[in-house]
């Protein structure tokens, strides 16, 4: 202070304070980039499961759709032969297997249940938000209660009927995998309660394929090119 230096040491003093915050906002500045990378790749990967899912999901419920229009056009030809008198052949007995069997339409939820925990405000895409909450939000609990109501149908008026006038009945689930043999054929083809059956079943089929065809395929396949698009954007 004696030699006027007060300030020399002031100024250095203020230039080290500058240094050290500097050097604290840029480590700070590095640590949050950091931080955001990794999420960046968390959200990333996120979103490729679900895609992944979602593909799969795809797949699995087209061939499901394909077999029950299937069985759907099974119950077409039976209605038709009963109803124009035609005598039996042996290809009937696929028919009426194929008849009373159904694919029960499948999501796996794992990945957007993964996303809901995560949070997904991070998804900037709307159309990704609406057919994933759509699909795996509520239609679960949809389809668990359209499961409950024909299994109701099939076990309490359906089998019941059927095991009267077949030689087995086939599991349910199974796809139609045995022949189902008519024990008397003419009986069958004029029973007024088997047709009732015949014509109910294929209501439920029908009104089942057209949901499954509207709100699962094409929604899974919307839901697909959505990621497609968002999964682009968050890569560049």
């Amino acid at each position: 202070m004696e030699k006027n230096k007060t300030g020399k040491y002031l100024k250095y003093a203020f230039g080290e304070i500058i240094l050290v915050v500097f050097g604290i906002l840029i480590a700070l500045s590095i640590n949050n980039w950091n931080e955001n990378r990794k999420d960046v790749q968390i959200q990333l990967q996120l979103l490729k499961e679900l895609k992944e899912m979602a593909d799969g999901d795809y797949k699995r419920n087209q061939f499901h759709l394909e077999r029950n229009k299937k069985y759907l056009n099974s119950i077409e030809i039976i209605i038709h032969c009963f109803e124009n008198g035609l005598p039996y052949n042996d290809s009937l007995a696929d028919h009426f297997s194929y008849a009373h069997s159904r694919l029960v339409t499948q999501i796996k939820d794992n990945a957007y249940q993964n996303i809901v925990n995560h949070g997904m405000t991070f998804i900037k895409n709307d159309n990704i938000k609406f057919y994933m909450t759509n699909l795996y939000g509520n239609r679960n609990e949809f389809l668990e209660k359209l499961d409950d109501r024909f299994n109701l149908f099939y076990f309490q008026v359906v089998a019941p009927e059927l095991i009267n006038y077949f030689d087995h009945l086939n599991p349910q689930g199974l796809g139609g995998r045995r022949k189902m043999i008519p024990l008397d054929y003419s009986t069958l083809s004029k029973s007024t309660k088997y047709m009732s059956i015949l014509r109910s079943t294929h209501a439920y089929l029908e009104g089942y394929i057209g949901w499954q065809e509207q709100t699962m395929i094409n929604g899974l396949n919307e839901l697909s090119k959505s990621l497609d698009s968002e999964i682009d954007r968050i890569q560049k």
